[in-house]
């Protein structure tokens, strides 16, 4: 008698056995014994252990020597035989689960025969400390029903070079329901800077009717987790909602944001080649553009309740909340949807150049001098559609200008005479830097004074009366400075100067000749 892992058909056909298989299940049976064996992948396997004899061709039940399986499903490449692994025991799985460098249970299944998928269930205390992953669950969620419900908000920076004002941050805040975003710059991440960065955010949101009820950003615990910034939010009833650390993707919104807009700006400050300090206007003008292109916030959004947004921009979306959507009832067959789209046709190529109108008074010869000069175009002024940003590289200032002429297919900034170039860089290097050279929207969005023009108005009236008076002072060259917004400091009287002996009270300017050049 010898032991047999594989039984033949064809033997116990001859040996006079019936064979059935039906159902997953296989019975081999005669007058006087009944076997029965069920299927385990390709093979069936016998229920107990049954040993054929050679003399006699019958089937005989017998214990099954030890260490030894009965059956083998059908070997496979890289399959470990029954022979190399005790089926039965626990504890020699476990050992093969080490010997495999914690090798993953399904691995561990189609390689080894009889795994015990019990032993699967077993927590190992290795695998966690050396495969464990951080998991992203995405699931659809309840988005809300109205503006300013919820707010995400985060923090970018520090930027590498800072912006003209000395901004090296900036701070975004994103209305959940229409994708509405708001940015400001920053100098730093102190806690009384994005304080006051929310306080005028909530002014706005105020402003529009409207409360926020939640607001959702990161732990960062020098702009959001302190004591100040708690008390405030509980003083108007607003619940503030934290991600778990080094979990960005839990405040995906704002992160998706920044992520956007910086890219954005990125690209304008490529295409323009301005100088990388010009970021900050770059920042502000891709978030006007957000607000009037479609977003795929709102055009691929799959809630939770299946809620479709009724518009594409963020610009809709806001100036359309609590309006018609249609302009009749819904049971008219002629209805048409309400447009509440922004206006696109001012806007125009970001760093182009742009010919600005000089004011009359600043022009100091009526004939001959020039109407306009050579500006860069750096953004737009809230909702307005007649009003640009326009960068006066001559005076290295930004203004809000109206009159202006635009040459899309120029970049401004090589455009520039290479005279203002060097002025404007030689201006930068200095340690000490004049409120003339701020250059972008401060802070609270609140406008800036045009200074040196209502200081060359002063200065040309009170030229205008000296010349009406007789004074004999060379005004020519001081004109010509003046009319670029600078003066230059009086010099010293040569004693050895005939004329500063003549006349103390002249102001030495570089001229000693009486009246106007030729």
């Amino acid at each position: 008698m010898f032991w047999l892992s594989l039984l033949s058909i064809n033997q116990l056909d001859l040996a006079g056995y019936t064979t059935t298989f039906q159902r997953g299940k296989c019975s081999i049976f005669t007058n006087s014994t009944n076997i029965f064996a069920n299927r385990t992948g390709d093979l069936y396997i016998l229920q107990s252990s049954y040993a054929l004899t050679s003399e006699t061709g019958t089937i005989q039940s017998v214990a099954p020597p030890p260490n030894l399986s009965i059956l083998n499903r059908k070997k496979k490449k890289n399959t470990l035989s029954t022979a190399e692994l005790t089926p039965a025991s626990t504890i020699t799985t476990r050992l093969w689960h080490l010997r495999l460098a914690h090798l993953h249970p399904a691995a561990m299944r189609s390689l080894i025969d009889r795994f015990n998928d019990l032993d699967a269930t077993r927590m190992c205390d290795v695998c966690l400390q050396a495969k464990h992953k951080q998991k992203f669950i995405r699931t659809k969620v309840q988005r809300t029903t109205r503006p300013f419900e919820l707010v995400h908000s985060d923090t970018c920076g520090p930027f590498s070079i800072p912006t003209k004002g000395g901004h090296l941050h900036y701070i975004l805040f994103v209305d959940d329901y229409t994708r509405w975003t708001t940015i400001y710059l920053l100098p730093d991440k102190k806690q009384d800077t994005s304080i006051a960065a929310y306080q005028h955010y909530q002014a706005k949101v105020d402003a529009r009717g409207y409360n926020i009820k939640r607001f959702q950003c990161n732990n960062g615990r020098g702009e959001f987790d302190n004591r100040l910034f708690r008390q405030l939010l509980a003083t108007r009833g607003t619940a503030l909602e934290f991600c778990p650390p080094y979990a960005h993707h839990k405040n995906g919104v704002a992160e998706r944001m920044i992520r956007m807009i910086t890219e954005k700006a990125r690209a304008m400050i490529l295409d323009s080649q301005a100088p990388l300090e010009f970021w900050g206007e770059a920042i502000n003008t891709a978030v006007y553009l957000h607000q009037r292109l479609p977003t795929k916030g709102l055009t691929k959004r799959d809630d939770r309740d299946g809620y479709k947004a009724p518009y594409e921009t963020p610009y809709e979306m806001l100036h359309s909340y609590g309006k018609p959507e249609f302009d009749k009832p819904p049971d008219n067959p002629t209805q048409m949807k309400i447009s509440y789209k922004a206006p696109l046709d001012h806007l125009h190529r970001f760093g182009c150049y742009v010919s600005r109108l000089i004011p009359e008074k600043q022009i100091t010869d009526k004939k001959l001098w020039p109407r306009s000069k050579a500006c860069m175009m750096v953004g737009y002024v809230h909702d307005s559609t007649t009003l640009w940003r326009i960068w006066d590289p001559e005076h290295n200032t930004v203004k809000d200008q109206s009159d202006v002429i635009f040459d899309e297919d120029r970049n401004a900034y090589i455009s520039c005479p290479q005279s203002l170039k060097r002025k404007n860089s030689s201006e930068t290097e200095q340690p000490e830097e004049t409120p003339e050279e701020i250059t972008e929207i401060d802070l609270f969005d609140l406008p800036q004074d045009e200074i040196h023009i209502e200081e060359i108005d002063t200065v040309l009236s009170g030229m205008d009366e000296s010349m009406d008076h007789g004074h004999t002072c060379s005004m020519s060259g001081t004109e010509e400075r003046m009319s670029h917004g600078r003066t230059e400091e009086a010099r010293p009287i040569d004693d050895r100067n005939p004329a500063a002996r003549a006349n103390p009270n002249l102001l030495l300017t570089g001229h000693t000749n009486n009246g106007h050049e030729d």
